[in-house]
């Protein structure tokens, strides 16, 4: 293994490592689960930071999982007060899903941090 992919290596160690750090910033009563958030329920705070509004269907196919994942994700963060669904203007019958105050608010802070943490792994 050359110099450079050991260092890769080791600075995504670390990054793996930081993950839990990162996530401590959203308080426990953020979540239904008074647990930091997992990483799928990261994944979809994301997505939606991204993309104001989508369907549980955009979910699983950006996110590549099942749809009972997804509706399982999505259940928890409304639960947690990070997300909301509201049926769509143009057709009451799809549901829409997006990132609350508390939750957009969360996004960014997990953001900052990840970027934040990436900086300090780079500069290791």
């Amino acid at each position: 293994m050359s110099t450079e992919t050991s260092q890769l290596f080791g600075v995504f160690a670390h990054l793996f490592h930081e993950t839990r750090h990162m996530t401590g910033h959203i308080k426990k009563s953020d979540l239904h689960s008074h647990r930091h958030p997992n990483p799928g329920q990261l994944r979809v705070i994301f997505l939606l930071a991204k993309n104001p509004q989508m369907t549980n269907s955009e979910i699983v196919e950006k996110l590549s999982i099942k749809p009972s994942s997804a509706s399982g994700l999505v259940n928890r963060l409304v639960e947690g007060g990070l997300v909301q669904r509201h049926a769509s203007p143009k057709d009451k019958r799809i549901m829409l899903i997006s990132l609350t105050a508390r939750g957009s608010g969360s996004s960014i802070l997990l953001m900052s941090c990840g970027i934040n943490c990436l900086k300090s792994s780079l500069h290791r």
